[in-house]
């Protein structure tokens, strides 16, 4: 098995919940192990882009059989 960071992030509604269901999909998904989850970081959106939520963002580490690309 390989390990694998994968970024998350949500800016709609509830951020947080959004972000939590991503997780278990994620953990429920055949093949991937969740390893561990960092907290939640709340971030402005970027300057001139055209979101005005602030996200919610954190990384996921998971154990899976897939190779990198």
């Amino acid at each position: 098995m390989r390990r694998a960071a994968i970024g998350l992030g949500s800016s709609l509604g509830d951020r947080r919940a959004h972000l939590e269901l991503a997780v278990r999909r994620l953990a429920h998904t055949p093949g991937l192990r969740a390893l561990r989850c960092s907290r939640w970081y709340r971030t402005p959106p970027m300057r001139g882009g055209t979101a005005r939520n602030w996200f919610l963002n954190g990384v996921l580490l998971l154990e899976t059989p897939l190779e990198a690309l």
